[in-house]
């Protein structure tokens, strides 16, 4: 068993996110920080204070306006914005689960996810909103509200609602108390709705400041455009703005000009990306002309990513941190953290704080070090079910380990290396071959700009 060497964290298990952001501000932002702007709605911005007061005014407008209460889920199906955020704190302020659709599900999905929500409102973009109307008629005895979430939220301005506080979790405990629906796509099954307490968002925002502070504190800048209804979302955005006062400029969709343009003009000096994206940074020959001399931190998730990429992504950015984490929506995102050393190049990094992790062959065995094994976790960070699937949340744990499906190996430092999923490895001649390996052999190509490799 491999545990993190970072000193171990308190999570109270008695107040909710809500009840924790009130007291909580060790490193003094200020209340008048602007915290989140939207590229798409200039004007629109929110402070570190706001989403404490604004969201308390507009929870106490949510529930005189449409009954919403302690318990009931509300699903939010828009793209990225500022108003996106606003709404996701009140839902959870008030006690409501969050439950995030991404903007790009088509509405022959929705009728599946709507299954899984059982929700009495849906928050959605006026563009979106007939898809949704579609949906909820495939969805029989469904009675759903769904309301557009621009317009109402500039509506209930007006509302007179008092400011209401927090859920109170005082007395019945945060670990089991839904805050939050995060959709999870497994290899061979339909999407799961992943159920995070208030307890696991707490665990995943404090070990989150012990073990990327570089990147989750108050002087972090970043234009961050992957899906805010994701996992990378929550641990990038909607947390860190809220209890470290790192500041985002949000984009509603990605290009990738806004998106390095947008990084030069507002001085970034943390840059999130994908594979995909780190690919066309790694290969673009225009680079150089943009400012990105701020840029201090480049995090690529969602996939591995090549070590040839990697190497071109240093020379890009000289002196730069580039890491890689690895992480799953099941444990509230991340798990494992990169750093910043060359001999480590590709690795996705330690345990971050509160972590626990096994490497076990296919009788639950652990392996020797260097040997690849699947990887089993155990944290707070860790979901406790998934939503309406008992069945499938037992068959996700092993004496108390979360079951991951991945593929890794752990060197004699201590760092992990991501190999591939399980149910994709190939079998050749008794081997098990990564994909990975063979797709990083591809990518060293100049002329190739992504690679995947199956068997048949």
């Amino acid at each position: 068993m491999h545990a993190s060497l970072l000193p171990p964290l308190h999570i109270p298990t008695d107040v909710s996110l809500g009840q924790f952001l009130l007291k909580y501000n060790p490193d003094h932002v200020p209340a008048n920080k602007v915290v989140l702007e939207d590229l798409a709605e200039p004007h629109d911005k929110l402070t570190y204070g706001g989403i404490r007061h604004e969201t308390a005014r507009l929870a106490g407008a949510l529930r005189q306006a449409y009954g919403i209460r302690p318990g009931d889920a509300v699903i939010i199906y828009a793209v990225n914005s500022v108003a996106w955020l606003r709404l996701a704190h009140a839902v959870m302020w008030m006690g409501g689960i969050l439950v995030c659709i991404n903007a790009a599900v088509s509405e022959h999905e929705l009728p599946h996810y709507l299954k899984i929500a059982k929700a009495t409102h849906c928050f959605s973009d006026a563009g979106l909103c007939p898809k949704m109307d579609a949906a909820l008629k495939q969805s029989p005895g469904s009675r759903m509200q769904i309301l557009e979430l621009a317009g109402t939220l500039q509506k209930l301005k007006g509302n007179s609602a008092s400011p209401i506080p927090p859920i109170d979790l005082s007395k019945t405990g945060n670990k089991n108390t839904v805050a939050m629906v995060l959709f999870s796509s497994g290899t061979s099954s339909l999407p799961k709705g992943v159920q995070l307490s208030h307890y696991n968002l707490l665990a995943q925002a404090l070990s989150a400041r012990v073990s990327t502070p570089e990147t989750t504190c108050q002087d972090a800048r970043e234009v961050f455009f992957p899906p805010l209804a994701h996992m990378f979302g929550l641990a990038s955005v909607v947390l860190p703005t809220a209890v470290s006062g790192s500041y985002v400029m949000l984009m509603p969709a990605f290009t990738y000009p806004g998106f390095i343009e947008g990084s030069a003009r507002i001085r970034a000096n943390v840059m999130r990306t994908v594979p995909a994206i780190a690919v066309m940074i790694a290969k673009d020959p225009n680079i150089s002309k943009y400012d990105l001399s701020c840029v201090r931190s480049l995090i690529c998730a969602g996939a591995t990513l090549q070590e040839e990429i990697v190497s071109r992504l240093q020379d890009v950015f000289a002196g730069v941190e580039i890491t890689q984490g690895y992480g799953m929506t099941e444990t509230s995102v991340t798990v494992l953290r990169g750093h910043r050393s060359i001999d480590k190049r590709g690795s996705v990094g330690t345990l971050m704080a509160n972590s626990q992790i096994k490497i076990v062959d296919e009788k639950r065995n652990e392996v020797p070090t260097g040997t690849m094994g699947e990887l089993l976790i155990k944290s707070p960070s860790v979901f406790f079910n998934y939503r309406g699937g008992d069945k499938a949340t037992k068959d996700s744990f092993h004496d108390g380990w979360l079951c991951t499906g991945d593929m890794l190996r752990v060197d004699e430092d201590g760092f992990f290396w991501f190999m591939d999923r399980k149910k994709e490895m190939i079998k050749y001649k008794g081997n098990q071959i990564p994909p990975a390996q063979l797709e990083d052999l591809l990518l060293r190509h100049s002329a190739v700009q992504e690679a995947a490799v199956c068997a048949t």
